[in-house]
C-alpha cells in the first residue's frame, strides 16, 4: 500500500476475517496524496499523485523521479482529484 506521511511510520496492522486474513504493509512513503493505481502484469505499480505525478514502483522499489507530469495540474489549483 502507497502512502503519505500523514500516517505513522511502520505500522503494519493485521485483521482476521473468518478464513481471510489481510496485512498492510508500507511500500513508499514520501508521497504527496497518492491517487490513482494501476497494477501492471508484471506487478510493477503506476500510480498518481494529487498534483500530477505519475510515480511507477518497479520491483517493489519506488524509482526516485516521476514517469509523467501531468502539465497544469497546479494552474487551477484542481490536481489530479
Amino acid at each position: 500500500m502507497c502512502r503519505s506521511d500523514r500516517f505513522a511510520e511502520g505500522q503494519v496492522f493485521e485483521t482476521k476475517t473468518k478464513d481471510v486474513r489481510f496485512q498492510l504493509e508500507t511500500v513508499a512513503s514520501g508521497l504527496e496524496v497518492p491517487w490513482g493505481f494501476a497494477w501492471l502484469p508484471n506487478k510493477d505499480l503506476f500510480f498518481t499523485e494529487r498534483p500530477g505525478r505519475v510515480r511507477i514502483i518497479q520491483k517493489g522499489k519506488l524509482r526516485a523521479e516521476p514517469v509523467f507530469i501531468v502539465p497544469g495540474c497546479r494552474a487551477f489549483e484542481r490536481d489530479l482529484a
